[in-house]
């Protein structure tokens, strides 16, 4: 006989870590996948084998085209807030 057990993870995101979030969300938006920040989080954190938020952040903006290789998150978050808000104005 085998035992289901159900855990609950909670994670904490800081103001930095949200905004990624929200910006990942909007660059897979415009490639047509509608998600929430939740679900898009959770979707991020079920994959794989490590826990580490700023890592699998990173390699969801390095996949979406918000990142270079070997870029930082400042680096990247400046680039691309420059990038949108261009975007915006042009609209």
């Amino acid at each position: 006989m085998v035992a289901k057990v159900k855990y609950t993870v909670t994670f904490y995101l800081d103001e930095s870590q949200v905004g990624r979030l929200e910006k990942l969300r909007e660059a897979y938006e415009k490639q047509g996948l509608n998600t929430t920040p939740k679900g898009l989080f959770e979707s991020l954190m079920t994959q794989g084998s490590t826990f580490d938020i700023d890592e699998k952040l990173a390699y969801a903006e390095y996949v979406a085209g918000l990142r270079r290789h070997g870029q930082t998150a400042a680096e990247a978050h400046q680039e691309t807030s420059a990038r949108l808000k261009k975007e915006k104005e042009e609209k």
